[in-house]
């Protein structure tokens, strides 16, 4: 005769014996997930870990670039300041008369750098100074024509009044007849074209693109409130702000490099 009883208990405890079993199966399996748990994490840490000190060395090199940068365009502006008070001395100017064209034309919209060179191309093309400011008000508007900055046009207009080339003028908007203009100028003089000096030629170059540039008067003040206009202003702005980042570390650049050239000079005389 069967007893239900004990068949009943014994259900219930083979069921028992079962879960216990798939218990221990599972904390069996759960160390070892808990030990990859934790070695993801560790993994995470340190990956995040690895990018903060990449992240932190990239600016790093980055601020170190901006830094040589800065020195090496700040040397530039130096030497060009240099170099502008001898040439303008060379043609009866101060380098207190130099400079001042330089800030006046900087007023305009010409970088800083550029500034000094165009005031050396100026006196080399025997340009009056005084003309300076008005010359690069031409160039900010030609600038736009040209799709260029102000220090770029201004380097054309001073090329073309230099060379004659009308072409490098006309591609900047300013359209002009060299040949009618040195002709209405040997008339006002009492001469003939071939009697005119080079100095009377250039005067007449000069003329005629300070009279075109009123053509294209109004272009850069139009722009201006445009992106691409903006765009290329902000290469002068971020090149003038280096010059004057640079003049923190010039004293330390200029140590530095004369010391380096002392050791070079010596190694050559070994």
């Amino acid at each position: 005769m069967t007893d239900f009883a004990s068949l009943g208990i014994q259900v219930d405890t083979t069921q028992l014996k079962d879960g216990a079993d798939a218990l221990d199966k599972f904390a069996a399996t759960a160390v070892p997930a808990e030990a990859a748990t934790n070695k993801l994490t560790s993994a995470t840490d340190i990956l995040s870990n690895a990018l903060k000190t990449l992240a932190a060395s990239w600016v790093a090199l980055k601020i170190a670039e901006y830094i040589k940068d800065a020195a090496m365009l700040n040397a530039r502006y130096e030497t060009l300041g240099v170099a502008m008070v001898a040439v303008g001395q060379n043609v009866g100017y101060t380098g207190a008369q130099m400079e001042a064209a330089a800030q006046k034309m900087q007023a305009t919209g010409i970088s800083m750098i550029e500034s000094r060179q165009a005031a050396m191309q100026l006196v080399q093309a025997h340009i009056d100074l005084s003309k300076a400011s008005g010359l690069a008000r031409v160039a900010q508007d030609a600038a736009v024509i040209g799709n260029m900055n102000s220090s770029e046009a201004f380097a054309r207009l001073v090329h073309g009044v230099q060379s004659g080339q009308v072409e490098v003028l006309r591609m900047i908007g300013i359209n002009v007849q060299f040949e009618q203009g040195y002709k209405t100028m040997a008339d006002t003089l009492g001469k003939n074209v071939g009697q005119l000096t080079e100095n009377e030629k250039t005067q007449s170059r000069l003329n005629q693109v300070m009279e075109r540039g009123t053509d294209i008067a109004g272009a850069y003040e139009a722009a201006m409130g445009t992106a691409g206009k903006q765009i290329l202003s902000m290469q002068r702005y971020s090149e003038d702000l280096k010059v004057r980042t640079g003049e923190l570390f010039n004293e330390s650049l200029t140590v530095a490099v004369m010391a380096w050239s002392d050791q070079l000079k010596g190694a050559n005389k070994e």
